[in-house]
């Protein structure tokens, strides 16, 4: 399959291939989301092409196999090689190879890096030692060191305090697929579906093009998530503890904070955080969530108006769909056979897809701002509240996302999941017109407060949208 999206990662890597020096690179990214395919794909013609990958609790001699078995077949597929002894004498061997192939571009791809440097076997140490004193020297060289556990790869590379400090010549950390991509990816494997479709996919399994890839040609969205989340055979009916075990070992804690936060949609205070899962609140505490969010499973955020008062919530859209639908499956209770098709239609599956549309809109505040006309400026973007104390006696207000626009303009957006274009009758016109008064009066904003709708298919046509509504987005305008 063809390269699909990673725009700016082709870009900086046309840089790598054109650049003067030697080139140490990290990338590094949630499991699943197509690191190894990314260099894999572009770096494999571009010259000689090393590619060592790790063994997940694999033991240092097994690793070491492996990296004489990638030797022979890269440089001496006809000649029997030894197995080196120690990761020094493993890199003896391949500067060796690079330095007799100085003609050519020498990519030496090092995939799953953390497995790789098993505890005590001086990986790291001997790949500090060979940078520093000599791979760094030679031009031709580009060195990728990639891995999923993203907290391993920052405290160990990106913010590494010993030899490789401030060694990296670049950073990469790959995001999943936008719906844009989504849409090229499918339409690339042969699936058709109009943008309802591909959002009610990517609300169930997020831009990650290993999920993507299970979904079916000439089924549609409703079947497809069926078969692949709710069959016990299906891919993401247990990906979920793979995932985790593979990222953060054993440790209950991560699964529980993500637990946690999908019971929260709004987003939920550190502190409150801590408290619900029994964290003492400290460095280790902190680091817990710190790793969550560089894997990409929560966001922290703090609410507009506020300065220290910091949020988390769930944006990682295949956990929030695994913590409502598809966990209390996996404790033996058994789906119907269209057991998808059945609750898509439920009012539980309304509530839970208003809250993960929300997210995909967080995702795609870019696209957002183009349709609203908010590109030209510069801008803040976050959600807004005001319950209980000051705001009591209004009956509190929650704008789901703003836009506080250098231009002298504040966009309040109503996010809003309806299948059908979405009507706005009295009793909710009165709630929008209620919520932008508290807002302007609580943040004393002289600023002109737009009201904007963003729904899959645009808003009834009726005198209360004449009224009231001074924008739309709809579901198109996110792709």
């Amino acid at each position: 399959m063809k390269l699909i999206g990673r725009q700016e990662q082709l870009k900086q890597f046309r840089m790598f291939m054109e650049s003067p020096r030697a080139e140490l690179v990290a990338v590094y990214g949630r499991r699943r989301v197509g690191k190894t395919f990314l260099v894999r794909e572009y770096f494999k013609e571009q010259g000689t092409y090393f590619e060592l990958t790790g063994i997940k609790d694999g033991s240092l001699e097994e690793q070491l196999l492996a990296f004489r078995d990638t030797f022979q077949k890269t440089f001496y597929p006809t000649v029997p090689v030894e197995v080196p002894k120690s990761w020094r004498e493993a890199f003896l061997m391949l500067t060796r190879e690079i330095e007799r192939h100085e003609q050519n571009r020498v990519i030496v791809f090092l995939d799953e890096l953390p497995w790789l440097a098993t505890p005590r076997s001086g990986l790291m140490q001997q790949l500090d030692h060979f940078w520093n004193t000599d791979w760094s020297q030679r031009q031709h060289l580009i060195v990728i060191l990639c891995g999923s556990a993203a907290s391993w790869m920052l405290d160990h590379l990106v913010h590494a305090k010993g030899g490789l400090h401030n060694r990296l010549t670049q950073n990469i950390r790959l995001m999943p697929f936008s719906l844009s991509e989504t849409r090229d990816y499918l339409l690339a494997n042969g699936f058709s579906g109009d943008h309802k479709q591909i959002l009610d996919l990517f609300m169930v399994m997020g831009g990650i093009p290993y999920y993507l890839n299970q979904v079916k040609r000439g089924l549609s969205a409703v079947v497809n998530i069926n078969e692949i989340c709710f069959k016990s055979g299906g891919l993401l009916f247990s990906e979920f503890s793979n995932v985790f075990a593979s990222l953060f070992g054993r440790l209950p804690i991560y699964r529980q904070v993500v637990f946690k936060l999908a019971q929260h949609h709004y987003g939920i205070t550190r502190e409150d955080l801590f408290r619900a899962v029994g964290l003492k609140t400290g460095g280790t505490a902190q680091k817990r969530l710190d790793e969550l969010e560089e894997a990409g499973f929560i966001t922290k955020f703090v609410p507009y108006g506020k300065q220290y008062d910091v949020h988390y919530r769930i944006t990682d859209e295949y956990s929030l769909c695994y913590a409502r639908w598809i966990h209390p499956l996996s404790k033996g209770v058994i789906a119907s056979e269209n057991y998808w098709l059945k609750k898509s239609t439920s009012p539980e599956w309304s509530s839970w897809a208003g809250y993960a549309f929300e997210n995909v809109c967080y995702k795609h505040l870019t696209q957002i701002a183009r349709a609203i006309s908010a590109d030209h400026t510069a801008y803040v973007a976050g959600p807004w509240q005001c319950f209980g104390g000051e705001c009591l006696k209004d009956g509190g207000a929650q704008v789901d996302l703003l836009f506080d626009r250098d231009d002298g303009v504040i966009n309040l957006c109503e996010i809003k999941c309806a299948k059908n274009e979405f009507v706005i009758d009295k009793e909710y016109a009165q709630n929008c017109q209620n919520k932008i008064q508290v807002f302007k009066e609580k943040t004393k904003t002289e600023k002109d407060v737009l009201l904007t709708f963003i729904t899959l298919s645009g808003v009834k046509n009726n005198a209360y949208k004449k009224a009231m509504v001074d924008s739309e987005v709809v579901l198109r305008d996110l792709f």
